[in-house]
């Protein structure tokens, strides 16, 4: 530390520690420069990463969707029947003994689901922590008032300042020095490093003792006395913790820390209306796979039925009753198992909604009352492709992380510098033998004191700020590499996504073509089961069979219809769009994070 105290007459000792003052900055530059990493690294630009994949987009073509069948088409049979189509109708009983049902839409139970889901309002509280996590930065740039108060009693059993006539003979000659002093005054750390501080302070001194007594008329009058003091201090960083982007950076991570949240919000929300609409979807195909195993359970006990009122006749006897009543007891098996399903999908969708009027508890069946769409959905391959770029949350989150990693890279060569701080203060005083007095002296400005210094400090070696830095560097290139992984993820699971669309509504087209060509060859046994002679074990097994394919082939289609809305979900959740998709909006959503340019 290099003091300049304001004395009279000091000028010729003001210049020569000012010319020291000199010589000690350019020091310090020059090891500052000789203490540096080198040059910084690239900036990082999401752009450039992400331009091979939007340039590769175009080459994925998107499959051809042919319309679903509307006959039976077959180079083997021609139609005599018009194809029909699932009805979509509520089964007679969808679960279990006799339940309260209630319908609902896709839309009002995502309304429910966002207001009341468990895991949802869990997550949403995080970002409202780092929000004040955020404030709590801000903070420490906040003004800060301080007062203190203490009593001194001090024995001087020597010359001092205070008492510089003294004999040193302790116990005889001995002055009892008091100091009552009251300081207040405010304080605060600026963006810039700057410690700033401004305070007043007062004291009331009294001396007293057998030393006092020949002196008390030259030197010791008035006793009691006061002093006021008025006194600004600023200490400044020049080097290591300069400027606003060295201080700031708490403040902006924990920036980034609470959009990393939304984000995380987001994410969960995505995760959450995506299983919901799986779990909706699967509780269509569930009740009509009920009806359809109504059904089929029907035709069979009016197989039976038939075969019962015809034993004894040419062709027909217990034998095919006994056939029909075996597989009446099987399917009505299976209607019991899919009736169960459907309570327990019914219960996961309760589950997810966390309605506190409908809680997982009731008795009551959740079924829903939208049809799902059997309409071609044309999705441009490399449009899907480009919107979850730019709209995918977990890009938007890593680019966070590494502007993050970015901002701590920039501390850490901060770090490498030396320190070098001016520390400078100025004070006006005023004496007198009350406090009135003291402040009116003071007010005439005879008394200024005022400190100029400078601090230096070099870490022999610098092996940790440059070990620091390197490891910051380290961390923010291992944050780019994830981000390009996290570019090839998102594009397989988009393709993945479309693929799923365009091969479930295949599979829609070719098990309607199925289903169509097993009801006609039910409707031909139906007609030849009226014949004379047509009654036989082979012709029953062959009925039974026919209608126990009819009915399998019902249930794929209905599972591959239920499919493809769940794959189109699916792809909205791949892109990072499914809360467009189900009308949900943020109400502080946190915009894509990079929004792509022109290739040009």
């Amino acid at each position: 530390m290099m003091a300049l105290k304001n004395h009279m007459n000091s000028n010729r000792s003001l210049a020569r520690t000012l010319s020291v003052v000199l010589v000690s900055s350019a020091a310090a530059m020059a090891v500052a420069t000789l203490s540096g990493c080198g040059i910084d690294p690239a900036p990082f630009n999401p752009n450039s990463f992400q331009r091979l994949a939007r340039a590769h987009a175009v080459e994925n073509t998107s499959q051809e969707m042919r319309p679903l069948p509307e006959r039976l088409e077959s180079p083997y049979l021609s139609s005599t029947q018009p194809a029909t189509r699932p009805s979509f109708a509520p089964a007679t009983q969808p679960g279990p003994g006799s339940r309260v049902m209630r319908r609902m839409s896709l839309h009002d139970v995502v309304r429910v689901a966002v207001a009341h889901n468990a895991d949802v309002r869990v997550n949403s509280y995080q970002p409202a922590i780092d929000s004040a996590r955020v404030t709590e930065a801000n903070a420490a740039y906040d003004l800060k008032y301080f007062t203190t108060f203490q009593f001194a009693n001090q024995n001087d059993l020597f010359p001092s300042s205070t008492n510089p006539g003294i004999s040193p003979i302790a116990g005889k000659n001995t002055i009892l020095f008091q100091d009552l002093q009251a300081q207040t005054g405010i304080r605060q750390d600026t963006n810039t490093g700057a410690k700033l501080e401004i305070r007043g302070q007062t004291d009331q001194f009294f001396r007293s003792g057998p030393g006092t007594k020949g002196l008390a008329r030259a030197n010791f009058r008035p006793n009691p006395f006061w002093t006021n003091q008025l006194t600004l201090q600023v200490t400044q960083p020049l080097l290591q913790n300069f400027g606003g982007e060295a201080n700031a950076a708490r403040i902006a991570i924990a920036r980034n820390t609470q959009k990393s949240s939304m984000l995380d919000f987001r994410l969960n929300l995505e995760k959450n209306l995506a299983e919901l609409e799986q779990a909706y979807w699967k509780l269509v195909a569930a009740e009509q796979e009920v009806k359809i195993r109504e059904n089929l359970l029907q035709q069979t006990m009016d197989t039976a039925g038939l075969l019962r009122k015809r034993v004894g006749t040419e062709g027909t006897t217990n034998t095919e009753v006994a056939q029909a009543n075996a597989a009446v007891g099987s399917r009505a098996a299976d209607l019991f198992r899919a009736r169960a399903d459907v309570e327990t999908l019914s219960d996961e969708v309760k589950n997810k909604m966390n309605d506190p009027e409908f809680p997982v508890s009731t008795g009551d069946l959740i079924l829903a009352a939208d049809v799902p769409i059997e309409l071609p959905v044309h999705f441009d391959a490399a449009e899907q492709i480009q919107t979850a770029l730019t709209f995918r949350a977990e890009l938007s989150q890593q680019q966070v992380k590494i502007d993050s990693a970015e901002l701590t890279v920039h501390a850490a060569k901060n770090n490498e510098l030396p320190k070098f701080d001016f520390i400078g203060s100025v004070s006006l005083l005023g004496v007198g033998n009350g406090f009135n007095s003291a402040t009116k002296n003071q007010g005439r400005f005879n008394y200024t004191d005022f400190t100029l210094g400078f601090q230096l400090e070099v870490p022999i070696g610098g092996r940790e700020a440059r070990a620091i830095y390197q490891r910051t560097l380290l961390q923010r290139q291992q944050a780019i590499e994830q981000y390009r992984a996290l570019i090839d993820q998102v594009t397989l699971e988009v393709k993945k996504a479309q693929r799923e669309v365009e091969t479930t509504w295949s599979e829609m087209a070719s098990l309607r073509q199925a289903r169509i060509a097993a009801e006609e060859e039910l409707r031909r046994l139906n007609i030849d089961q009226d014949r004379a002679n047509a009654v036989s074990p082979g012709f029953i097994n062959t009925k039974l069979d026919a209608q126990f394919r009819l009915s399998d082939l019902a249930r794929r289609e209905i599972t591959a219809i239920v499919g493809y809305n769940i794959a189109i979900s699916g792809l909205e959740r791949a892109k990072g769009t499914i809360l467009r998709y189900d009308n949900v909006v943020l109400e502080e959503e946190v915009k894509p994070y990079f929004v792509q340019k022109s290739l040009k």
